[in-house]
C-alpha cells in the first residue's frame, strides 16, 4: 500500500500544482466593474467554476498530508478496511469543499455547516477521539478551500502536520513496527491466531492488527515491539509449551 502511495504522489502532487496555479490567478484577477461570480477567466471560464474545480483537488491534497502522515500510517494496521480510514478523510474533505461553496454563493446557506458537522459526528463511528478530530479537522480545511481561503487552510494543514509530528514523535521513538506471517497453519489457523495474540499481549507486545488466510491457512500479525527484544525472543513466546500450533515457516517483515 505504502508503495503505491509513493508511486501517485508525483503525479498528484503536479495536478495539484497545476490547480493552485489556477486558483492563485483566478484571486489576483478581477478589479473590473463586473460582479465576482460574472468574470471570466482565459475569457470563457465562470470565475466561480474555475475556483470550484481547483478548490477541490486542493483540499484532497492538503487533506492526504494529514492522512497519509508517516506517524499516522504507522497506527494502520494489516486489514484492508483500515486503509479506507485515510481515503474517506479526503472524501470528506472534498465534501467540504461543495459545503464551503455553497455557503460562499448563498450565505444565508451558513446552516449547511452545522447540519454537515452533525452528519459527521453522529454518522461516524470513531473509538479514537484523535481521529474524530482529524475528521473534523479534514472538513473544516475542506470548507476553507470551498470558501476560497486558500491561505488559510494551507496554514491550518502546515500547523496540524507539524502538531503531529510533535505529540506522536516521542510514542515510538524506542517501538520498532514489524509484521510477522506464520505459514502452513491449516485448520488451527484461527485457533493459533487467538492465541498467539494472547501470548504476545500478556508479554506486553502490542498487537496492532491480525487476519487470519483460511484458504492458505497463515496468519499474519502486525505488532509493535521493544526495540531490545528480538525476534528470536518473539518467536519463544509465540511457540512456548506443547500446546502452541506449529507453523510450517515463520517470516518477518520489518516495517
Amino acid at each position: 500500500m505504502k508503495r503505491k502511495i509513493k508511486r501517485f504522489l508525483p503525479a498528484v502532487a503536479v495536478f495539484t500544482a497545476a490547480a493552485a496555479a489556477c486558483a492563485a490567478e483566478v484571486l489576483a484577477g478581477g478589479g473590473g466593474a463586473a460582479e465576482p461570480s460574472d468574470e471570466l477567466l482565459w475569457g470563457f471560464i465562470p470565475r466561480k467554476l474555475a475556483l470550484g474545480v481547483a478548490a477541490m483537488p486542493i483540499a484532497a491534497f492538503l487533506v492526504a498530508l494529514i492522512a497519509y502522515h508517516p506517524l499516522r500510517i504507522r497506527g494502520i494496521g494489516v486489514k484492508k478496511e483500515e486503509w479506507e480510514t485515510p481515503k474517506a478523510l479526503i472524501f470528506i474533505a472534498v465534501a467540504g469543499v461543495i459545503v464551503g461553496a455553497l455557503v460562499h454563493i448563498q450565505p444565508n446557506m451558513a446552516f449547511a455547516l452545522f447540519g454537515f458537522g452533525s452528519f459527521i459526528r453522529f454518522r461516524t463511528q470513531v473509538k479514537n477521539p484523535k481521529e474524530t478530530v482529524i475528521i473534523f479537522l479534514s472538513a473544516g480545511i475542506g470548507c476553507l478551500c470551498g470558501l476560497e481561503q486558500f491561505y488559510l487552510a494551507i496554514a491550518g494543514t502546515v500547523f496540524v502536520y507539524i502538531l503531529i509530528w510533535i505529540l506522536d514523535r516521542g510514542a515510538g521513538g524506542n517501538i520498532e513496527r514489524l509484521t510477522v506471517v506464520l505459514k502452513g497453519l491449516g485448520t488451527e489457523s484461527q485457533v493459533a491466531s487467538r492465541l498467539y495474540k494472547e501470548r504476545l499481549e500478556a508479554a506486553g507486545v502490542e498487537v496492532v492488527s491480525s487476519k487470519v488466510s483460511l484458504r492458505k491457512g497463515n496468519v499474519t500479525i502486525l505488532l509493535n515491539k521493544d526495540r531490545k527484544t528480538s525476534t528470536d525472543e518473539l518467536e519463544e513466546i509465540l511457540f512456548a509449551g506443547t500446546d502452541a500450533p506449529r507453523p510450517r515457516s515463520v517470516e518477518w517483515i520489518k516495517e
